[in-house]
């Protein structure tokens, strides 16, 4: 009886830490439609996607919201399963699968009273840029970046996990000349923030960067998941689902 007992207890302290194995936890900084508030109703293109892929496999999904360059380093080091809407220069280190969640094309948003438009890396030497700290925004203007990021003049980074809303709210009171964002993710923010829709117009875009969900190179399911990943989104572009998962956010079908 005793022998029964302590196998039944070990059964018990056994199954958490199965069901605990399950879990792929995947992190970021709020970027709807791609991903937004953890506890949302409609928590982003890319969550959904990553639940409707490891989900039906038996995992659970959780997704963390936390500043950006945290969010990569917890992936590093393993202490989340992958990070959401990474490019690859910004975390070469991290694992790719083969299919990429969706293009990124990154637009220079101004106020309505601005002249100046985006023509190529010569422009923004005429303008104060707002951009995110750690994000990347494709070589060219990488390497522009890191050239000026001692500059104020020409290139200001805020963080956070509401940092978007900060340069927003800095092309608006005159302190930057310009945001760069991805396109959907701006238009997103701005269908929720009627007001100032009206201030600000697009003046020029980049060309555009692939987007992934990459993975930990620490974790000990990650070749596993990589391949499911693949599999899945295969699966789901084969069956149209994709373009339906897409579509729920605003996003275009993919081409």
């Amino acid at each position: 009886m005793r022998a029964f007992r302590l196998t039944c207890l070990l059964l018990m302290l056994a199954a958490p830490m199965a069901a605990k194995a399950q879990d792929i936890v995947l992190a970021a900084d709020e970027w709807c439609p791609y991903n937004c508030a953890a506890d949302a109703e409609k928590p982003g293109f890319a969550v959904d996607l990553a639940k409707a892929i490891f989900e039906p496999l038996g995992y659970t999904v959780r997704y963390e919201v936390m500043p950006w360059s945290r969010a990569i380093e917890a992936a590093r080091s393993g202490e989340v399963a992958g990070v959401i809407g990474v490019t690859r220069p910004e975390a070469p280190d991290l694992a790719y699968p083969k299919s990429i969640l969706s293009q990124s094309r990154n637009g220079f948003f101004v106020r309505t009273d601005s002249e100046w438009s985006y023509t190529g890396r010569d422009s923004l030497d005429d303008i104060s840029l707002g951009i995110i700290e750690s994000y990347g925004y494709g070589d060219e203007l990488n390497d522009y970046i890191a050239a000026k990021r001692d500059d104020m003049a020409h290139v200001q980074s805020v963080s956070g996990n509401n940092a978007l809303v900060q340069n927003i709210e800095k092309l608006l009171a005159g302190r930057i000349g310009a945001v760069i964002e991805d396109e959907n993710v701006f238009r997103y923010t701005m269908m929720h923030w009627k007001e100032a829709q009206s201030s600000i117009k697009e003046s020029g875009s980049a060309q555009p960067t692939p987007l992934y969900i990459a993975f930990s190179p620490e974790g000990r399911n990650t070749a596993t998941l990589v391949k499911l990943y693949d599999a899945g989104m295969a699966r789901l572009r084969a069956s149209g689902q994709l373009d339906q998962y897409r579509a729920a956010y605003g996003l275009n079908a993919e081409k």
